[in-house]
Parts: structure tokens; sequence; C-alpha cells
């Protein structure tokens, strides 16, 4: 069984338990049973604070036809917890949309892999603790017609 929960910013650190319990019918005695699996508990901390800045690092002027190269840097800046592990940024992923000049993108991640589709970049950046950081490469050749 898969969770994904979503954690309000404004909301004060939480404790999720998850427990199943399952009933079925015993074949050889005709009798209901009942199973209940042990809790699970994690601590839900809506504490990462990411910061993300995106620069062009290609040397010279921006030239139709031309190759361009931007990259972001992404930061957790961490949170006010004292306990390891609660304010690191897990999963984490890059989304921007690109510009119409742009052609060719391809994206590279210190943390995963990219993907383009249509006009939108996605890396998989991975877990980023506290002070933590990641990059993400973006290559593309600028339209001839721009």
């Amino acid at each position: 069984m898969t969770y994904q929960v979503r954690v309000n910013p404004s909301t004060a650190p939480l404790t999720f338990t998850s427990e199943s319990t399952i009933t079925f019918l015993d074949p050889l005695t005709t009798t209901v049973k009942t199973s209940t699996t042990n809790s699970a508990s994690i601590v839900l901390s809506p504490i990462a604070d990411l910061a993300v800045t995106m620069v062009r690092t290609s040397p010279g002027a921006v030239v139709a036809g031309l190759q361009v190269t931007y990259t972001a840097t992404l930061k957790n800046n961490g949170g006010t917890t004292t306990i390891a592990g609660q304010d690191y940024a897990y999963g984490t992923k890059l989304t921007s949309r690109l510009p119409a000049a742009l052609t060719g993108v391809t994206g590279k991640s210190s943390g995963g892999a990219c993907t383009v589709a249509g006009s939108t970049l996605t890396c998989d950046v991975g877990t980023l603790v506290r002070n933590g950081t990641g990059t993400v490469t973006l290559t593309a050749t600028v339209a001839p017609d721009t």
C-alpha cells in the first residue's frame, strides 16, 4: 500500500499512523478471521525551505541559431527543527516551462534524470538535506528566427 501525503506548510509537525486490518474466510474452519498489521508511524513536517536560482552560464551574448546554457541551483535552507532528517526535501523535482525560442532542449541533473515533454522540462533532483544543493543544467539552441 502506498500513501502520498501533502503537508500544509502552515501546520505544525504531526504523526501519521498506518494500521491495516484484513478480514477473510478461513476455508478449513469456515470461520471469519481477522488479521491486523503492526502500526507504522512517521512524523510529517513541513519544514524544508527550498530556494531556486537560475542563471545563464554560457559565455557571450544569446545569438539566434547558437547554443545557450542555463544552470539552476536548488538549495534546501532547512528549517527550525533539531531532529535530523525532518527538514530534508525528499523527492525534489524541478519543473520549468520553456520558451518557444528554445529548441533541442536537454537537461542534466545532479540527482536524477531529466525529461522534456512539449514545452516543459522536468528533472529529478533527489533528496536535499539541510543546506544541501542540487543543480540542473539546461542546454538548448536559440531558434534562428528569434
